[in-house]
């Protein structure tokens, strides 16, 4: 009875459970006795376990990175400091040597002023603050010019009269310094650089040499009544061509004189002399002509001494004292070139003289 119950309970038990079994899917992946649940469960541990893992990994791995990164940007501005550290090192060695250089340079007078330029600066300021007053050579060549026109009372009486006081005249003013005749002689203006105008006599004296030169005896004014004749008129328009030629004779004098009159002070130029063989007295006020005779000589007449600092002057003191010579040589040749316009204008009136014909549109009564 018991074996027939078992076994009927086998023969339902066991189709019970195959259809159980056959009825669950895992059953119909993985086949018989495969435990899905514990799997999932395993790999659900798993997925959990391994993504842990991975950002842990990650995690140590950023790490590991910032901390590398940390460690080169530390590397880096230690880098940059010791480069900075280098080139601040030799920037101070470069400004040291370069200080060295310049020191040794210094000493050895390669910065030195230039004294020649010191005492042209000096002169300048002197310019600047002393304003002589000139002397102009018009004054003399109007006196003149007043002569010939015979507007003195004198020229207006007869030639006995005017020869009279033209001894007069000379014997007053007497001799000036070593001329002894000077409304004759040339010397009194060729001889002295600086004419001392500011003397009795001198410009009186120089006046009656140029009138000498040019003009000695000018003929009686013409009178207006005259003036109303036709000779009268024919008179007056020769006066007026001889006049013009005259003119250009008194231009060329005026000019040198000019050269010769008192026009700056003469402080600095003192220094300069002494740097060459100038024997010439200074005087207080000192003429054009002068000051560039003491400009050259210190050129031309050195002393030894001077030769010596010449000698021993830098680049920078030889190139000013081209430039000061440069200077020179331009301003005598302006003097020459005027000199030379106004010596043109004598050759042409003296030309025009000499092919004179003496006779012409006007006749003489």
């Amino acid at each position: 009875m018991r074996s027939t119950i078992s076994a009927g309970v086998m023969k339902f038990s066991l189709p019970a459970i195959i259809l159980m079994v056959a009825g669950s899917p895992s059953w119909a992946l993985f086949g018989p006795g495969c435990q899905c649940s514990t799997i999932g469960s395993y790999h659900k541990s798993t997925r959990y376990h391994v993504s842990k893992e991975a950002t842990e990994a990650a995690r140590h791995i950023i790490e590991a990175l910032q901390a590398h990164s940390r460690q080169q940007s530390s590397y880096l501005d230690r880098q940059v400091e010791a480069q900075k550290r280098l080139m601040d090192g030799e920037q101070q060695n470069n400004a040291m040597r370069l200080r060295e250089e310049f020191r040794a340079a210094a000493e050895s007078g390669k910065y030195d002023p230039n004294e020649d330029y010191c005492h042209l600066v000096d002169l300048s300021i002197s310019r600047e603050q002393e304003k002589v007053v000139n002397v102009s050579p018009q004054v003399i060549t109007k006196t003149v010019e007043n002569w010939s026109m015979g507007k003195p009372e004198i020229v207006k009486k007869n030639g006995v009269h005017l020869a009279a006081w033209l001894k007069e005249e000379k014997d007053t003013i007497g001799t000036i310094g070593e001329v002894e005749n000077p409304t004759t002689d040339w010397g009194l203006i060729a001889d002295q650089e600086t004419l001392p105008a500011d003397e009795p006599k001198v410009m009186e004296a120089i006046a009656r040499l140029v009138a000498n030169t040019v003009d000695p005896l000018p003929p009686i004014p013409l009178t207006p009544k005259k003036l109303q004749t036709p000779g009268g008129l024919s008179e007056a328009v020769l006066r007026d061509a001889i006049a013009a030629r005259k003119q250009a004779a008194s231009s060329l004098i005026e000019y040198a004189i000019g050269l010769s009159l008192p026009s700056e002070s003469s402080e600095g130029y003192g220094a300069l002399a002494e740097q060459s063989h100038y024997a010439a007295e200074i005087p207080d006020q000192i003429s054009e002509l002068q000051a560039l005779d003491i400009r050259t000589s210190v050129y031309f007449l050195p002393t030894v001494e001077t030769l010596q600092v010449r000698h021993e002057k830098n680049e920078k003191a030889l190139l000013q004292d081209l430039i000061d010579l440069n200077s020179l040589n331009s301003r005598l040749n302006y003097l020459r070139l005027v000199q030379e316009t106004r010596t043109s204008i004598a050759l042409a009136a003296i030309l025009a003289t000499l092919t004179d014909n003496g006779y012409g549109n006007f006749t003489r009564h």
